[in-house]
């Protein structure tokens, strides 16, 4: 069964639904529970949650405990709508706070909370412990609304500070390395770095791009976080490494041809991989990572690359060349400013998005001053 929820859509398996004289009704079908909630409501999602424990021989979480409140929390939209690689990163430290799962909520302070950090801290470093409070503080915010509790304690918790010793994360790419990293990048790497490189776009937006996304010279799409419509025009770099990519799946099926193998069907995404399938994060983060890794010992980059650091690189650039802040906040995807400015933007929308892939691309520049 598919909920719509919004501009999302969300799966919900293992239902049996019918309609009686206008009334739908759900079955749980491994547990055989009827489900008396409104389809799509956060008491059906709960009760549903409840279901597939009994059905996994669990007892369901205790009322008032930090399981309770964290089953709660996932039948919200605010984790509902979470991007993958933020539900895989929150599902990371929900694990690792699995020990503390029948504590009661009564019982859970600031103070706690700022020690859970510190030990946080001790075992698995700042980045970790301070999501440690992020997601503690999405939790409670949900159990707070929800009269599970009178107030959210993770609120007020400050989170570690970065020392000032500390190299900057996900720094911008100097030109050098733009270009090393390119020149060494493999197939299946390149087009997905490309298009952090010439059009801003986050690990997990590359990665789901769907092969339609090439529209009238643009990458036409809609950001995973932040939900924004983008239409970035192509850089004539991006565009000659799309083609490489295309002509390369052109081989690979030929290839098999020849060798009498079946046709694979076509991946759905722009990206993929040497097998010809679509990438995925874990898989491009590791080969990413070892390619980065080695460029740094042969000194061809310099430590600190990241792939979130091509949006820092392309906000410099444009910077550098005079782009507003607010040019610069449509291109990467950002909302920084006020949703009546938003709109208002809808009918130049695509004119700053064509003068700001020229500033950074001396082909269209050359044809723009010509």
């Amino acid at each position: 069964m598919m909920l719509r929820r919004g501009p999302s859509t969300v799966t919900v398996k293992g239902l049996k639904r019918y309609t009686v004289k206008g009334e739908m009704y759900c079955y749980h079908r491994a547990s055989g529970t009827r489900l008396m909630a409104t389809f799509g409501t956060p008491e059906f999602f709960e009760e549903l949650r409840v279901a597939e424990e009994k059905a996994k021989g669990r007892p369901a979480a205790i009322d008032g405990t930090l399981a309770a409140a964290i089953a709660l929390y996932k039948t919200h939209h605010r984790w509902l709508d979470l991007a993958p690689r933020s539900k895989s990163d929150y599902e990371k430290v929900l694990a690792y706070l699995e020990p503390l799962s029948r504590m009661p909520l009564a019982s859970i302070d600031r103070a706690f909370i700022a020690g859970l950090r510190d030990k946080a801290f001790a075992k698995r470093k700042r980045r970790f412990a301070n999501y440690v409070i992020a997601v503690l503080a999405a939790v409670f915010g949900v159990a707070t609304e929800r009269g599970k509790m009178k107030d959210n304690p993770a609120k007020g918790v400050r989170q570690i500070p970065k020392p000032k010793s500390a190299p900057k994360a996900n720094r911008a790419w100097k030109a050098n390395e733009r270009a090393a990293v390119m020149d060494a990048a493999p197939p299946a790497l390149k087009l997905a770095i490309a298009l952090g490189m010439y059009a801003g776009l986050r690990e997990g937006d590359v990665i789901s791009l769907p092969r339609n996304c090439v529209q009238d010279g643009r990458i036409v799409a809609r950001t995973n976080k932040a939900g924004v419509d983008i239409a970035w025009p192509l850089h004539s770099t991006l565009a000659e490494v799309i083609e490489q990519a295309a002509s390369a799946e052109a081989a690979r099926a030929e290839k098999d041809r020849l060798a009498g193998k079946l046709a694979k069907p076509a991946a759905m995404t722009l990206c993929v991989n040497s097998r010809g399938t679509a990438l995925t994060g874990d898989g491009f983060r590791s080969s990413f990572f070892k390619l980065i890794g080695k460029l740094e010992e042969d000194g061809r980059v310099a430590p600190g690359l990241t792939f979130h650091g091509l949006r820092h690189t392309i906000g410099a650039l444009l910077k550098e060349d005079g782009a507003s802040e607010e040019d610069i906040a449509i291109a990467l995807g950002q909302k920084t400013i006020a949703m009546a400015r938003h709109y208002s933007q809808e009918a130049n929308h695509r004119t700053r998005m064509t003068a700001a892939t020229i500033a950074f691309d001396p082909i269209k520049r050359n044809k723009a001053g010509a």
